[in-house]
């Protein structure tokens, strides 16, 4: 929550959109047991968390650029994940659905570390921010700075090719 409060604070341009897979067997049919994205009443409740606790009390105008989105099927997250400057993995646990899903559509990464991190770090797609105020700057730094992101995503096509062969996702504008 903090992590994406600070990209929030740190860029008045900044938008966040949180989207989750409409259900985890879509495209992880070894994960169907697993329970569905969150449904809209807890969708609010997160927006309302990362906008009014946890200390950080945003202001309404950056509140108002956090976008909670309904589950979405797999094919729309990575349209989402094309349209972005970047995906942003701000936990340190999970699957990686996240990261996975940005190295194949091309797309660079600000994250927390991890072991999948440290691999895209070590290519050159992923920034890796060690607490919430380094998340903020580092997702700030691909947003404005034209060349780190181009370098991001020619790393990020590089990861698809190899993690996935030449036939890897779509492409995401450098």
């Amino acid at each position: 929550d903090g992590a994406l409060a600070a990209v929030l604070a740190a860029d008045p341009k900044a938008v966040v959109v949180v989207a989750a897979a409409k259900a985890p067997s879509e495209d992880f049919p070894d994960r169907a047991d697993e329970p569905p994205a969150a449904a809209p009443p807890v969708a609010a409740a997160l927006q309302r968390r990362i906008c009014t606790s946890g200390g950080w009390n945003l202001a309404s105008e950056a509140c108002g650029r956090l976008r909670v989105l309904r589950p979405l099927p797999v094919s729309e997250l990575r349209a989402l994940a094309r349209a972005s400057v970047a995906v942003l993995d701000p936990t340190v646990a999970g699957h990686a659905d996240g990261l996975l899903l940005a190295a194949q559509e091309h797309v660079p990464v600000v994250s927390r570390r991890s072991g999948v991190v440290d691999a895209l770090v070590g290519r050159g797609q992923a920034l890796v921010a060690d607490d919430d105020a380094a998340f903020g700057r580092a997702a700030l730094r691909l947003a404005t700075q034209k060349d780190l992101r181009r370098t991001a995503v020619a790393a990020a096509r590089a990861n698809a090719d190899v993690l996935f062969g030449n036939d890897g996702g779509g492409d995401a504008r450098g």
